[in-house]
C-alpha cells in the first residue's frame, strides 16, 4: 500500500531566511525550540504559533537547543554549550507585533552557565537528568572527535574522558571514524551512552563512576551512521545513515533497507509505535515501529532536513530543514 501522504499543520517561519538546524518539543508541548545557522535561538508558542523568545545564542550555527529543568541549553559551533535561564512572565506574555529584531535584545535570557567544548564535526550534545538540579551531558572529545567526554551539571566537571579510546585501534595516520550522533540515557538505575559513528558503526557503554564499559558495537551501516535515537524508556535504538539503512536494536531488532538514502535524523514517537526520518532529499519519512513500514511521508520542505522531534504523547512532528528556514508541523497520527 502506498504511503501517505503528509501535509503540514502549520509552517513557522521567523527564522527565514537563515536555515534551521534544531528543533524541539518543551513544557508538555507548549512551546517549540528551535536553533539556526546564525546562532540564534528561538522559543514559540503552540497555542498561536508566535514567538517569545528569540535571541542570539552563539555567534556560529546552533547544533541543538533544547530544555532540563526550567532552563534552555543550546550547543553551537562557535565550541559552547549554554544554559540559559528563562523568565516565565516572557514566555506567558502574549505575542505583540513590531519586528523579531527588537525581541532578540528586549527578551533575551540569562546566561547562567558556559562550557567550553569541541563542535568542529556537527555532533551535537546530549544530556540525561539526574534530579534535583544535576544532570549528566555527553559531548565529543577536547582533542578527538572519535571520542566521547562526559561532565557533570552545574559543576562542568568531566566525570569521563576520551570514552571509545580503548575500544579503537589506529594504525599509522589512519584517524579514528568520528562521532555523529550521541544518546546518554538510564535504564534500570544505570547509565549508558549510544554512539553512531563515521565509519557505520553504532556502539554502546555503561557509565559508571569515571570508567566506561563497552557493552556490545554493530555495523548495519555500509555508509556514515548519522543520527542515533531512543524509545522513551530506552528499550529500542534506532539508527540511520547516509546509506539506506533503518536498524533497530533492543529486543526486536531488525535492519531494513527502506530504498531512501542519505537519512540525516530520526526520532521514536513517545508510544515507540512511530519513527519518524528526516532526509537530504528533502523528504521526513514516518514509519512503523518495530516493523518499519513506511506510513507516510511530509513532503512541504524543498532542501534536506536535519533535525525532527515528536511532541511528547501528542500527534506533532516537527522538521526544519537547512535550504529553507520553515518548521512544518505535520499532524501524526497512527496506532
Amino acid at each position: 500500500m502506498r504511503a501517505a501522504a503528509l501535509a503540514p499543520r502549520w509552517v513557522l517561519r521567523h527564522h527565514a531566511p537563515t536555515p534551521v538546524h534544531s528543533v524541539a518539543f518543551a513544557n508538555g508541548n507548549s512551546y517549540v525550540i528551535a536553533g539556526d545557522a546564525k546562532g540564534r535561538v528561538s522559543v514559540t508558542s503552540t497555542a498561536d504559533y508566535r514567538p517569545r523568545l528569540f535571541w542570539n545564542a552563539h555567534t556560529d550555527t546552533v547544533l541543538r537547543a533544547g530544555a532540563w529543568d526550567g532552563y534552555i541549553v543550546t550547543h553551537g559551533r562557535d565550541n559552547k554549550i549554554c544554559v540559559w535561564s528563562i523568565s516565565q512572565d516572557v514566555l506567558d506574555a502574549p505575542f505583540v507585533a513590531g519586528g523579531l529584531e527588537s525581541k532578540q535584545v528586549a527578551d533575551a535570557p540569562t546566561p547562567v552557565l558556559e562550557l567550553p567544548v569541541n563542535a568542529l564535526n556537527y555532533c551535537p550534545f546530549d544530556m540525561v537528568s539526574l534530579g534535583e538540579g544535576r544532570a549528566l551531558l555527553a559531548v565529543t572529545n577536547t582533542l578527538e572527535s572519535a571520542f566521547v567526554d562526559v561532565y557533570e551539571l552545574p559543576s562542568k566537571k568531566r566525570v569521563i574522558a576520551a570514552i571509545g579510546s580503548d575500544n579503537i585501534a589506529t594504525a599509522g595516520t589512519v584517524r579514528p571514524a568520528i562521532t555523529m550522533s550521541l544518546r546518554i540515557f538510564r535504564r534500570e538505575s544505570e547509565t549508558h551512552l549510544l554512539a553512531a559513528f563515521e565509519d557505520g558503526n553504532v556502539s554502546m557503554w555503561t557509565l559508571q563512576g569515571d570508567s566506561a564499559s563497552l557493552e556490545w558495537s554493530a555495523k548495519h551501516h555500509v555508509e556514515s551512521a548519522m543520527s542515533v535515537a531512543l524509545s522513551p524508556d530506552a528499550s529500542l535504538a534506532v539508527s540511520v545513515g547516509a546509506d539506506d539503512k533503518v536498524a533497530l536494536y533492543g529486543a526486536e531488532s531488525l535492519v531494513r533497507a527502506t530504498g531512501h538514502f542519505g537519512n540525516a535524523c530520526a526520532t521514536v514517537r513517545g508510544d515507540a509505535k512511530v519513527l519518524a526520518v528526516g532526509s537530504w532529499d528533502s523528504r521526513v519519512r514516518i514509519y512503523s515501529l518495530p516493523a518499519l513500514k513506511q506510513l507516510a511521508t511530509l513532503s512541504y520542505h524543498k532542501e534536506s532536513v536535519y533535525a525532527v522531534a515528536f511532541a511528547k504523547d501528542g500527534p506533532l512532528v516537527g522538521a526544519p530543514e537547512e535550504g529553507r528556514p520553515h518548521i512544518a508541523m505535520g499532524s501524526i497520527i497512527y496506532n
